[in-house]
């Protein structure tokens, strides 16, 4: 496979993952992205496609956002209200859809790791759970289980806020 057709064929997948399971903002991700094709591209070209490409590339993308939340120092927004000009009547369903996409975000940074790894490739990259453990190196039966605990887990933390908010 020509390093093009890698590209294309994991784009969209690899940055899907970065936003939802390293709480990088999309242009963060997209940075960090760009970075890391472009090594894997240098690396490609000089030493030929690894062995595994895209557990190689998803290794290589989440040590790149490790790197850039180390060294993130800027304070982010912390709720749309820090952005008055946009509340408008008019946009009141799409700032719903967008605040009710914080709130999954948030959801989901409140799980470990792992869990939140695993929810991104099942749901986010629509991945089986076989491809999900050969990436990961889990078994098959620890990837349902870390699965079924973070949905569990997801699923209080929603009566939580629903409580919250009542």
């Amino acid at each position: 496979m020509h390093f093009a057709q890698f590209f294309e064929a994991t784009y969209s997948k690899a940055m899907a993952y970065l936003v939802a399971s390293t709480r990088l903002p999309p242009h963060a991700a997209e940075e960090v992205a760009a970075d890391t094709y472009l090594a894997l591209y240098h690396r490609w070209r000089e030493a030929g496609a690894p062995a595994k490409p895209i557990a190689y590339l998803y290794t290589a993308l989440r040590h790149a956002a490790m790197k850039r939340h180390a060294h993130q120092q800027r304070e982010r927004p912390t709720s749309l209200a820090d952005f008055p000009d946009i509340y408008d009547a008019r946009q009141r369903h799409q700032l719903d859809q967008v605040e009710t996409s914080q709130a999954l975000l948030e959801m989901l940074s409140r799980l470990p790791a792992r869990q939140r790894q695993l929810m991104s490739l099942r749901y986010l990259m629509d991945l089986p759970t076989d491809r999900i453990a050969e990436l990961t190196g889990l078994t098959r039966s620890a990837v349902r289980a870390h699965l079924s605990n973070a949905r569990h887990t997801l699923q209080q933390i929603w009566h939580e806020r629903e409580a919250e908010t009542g």
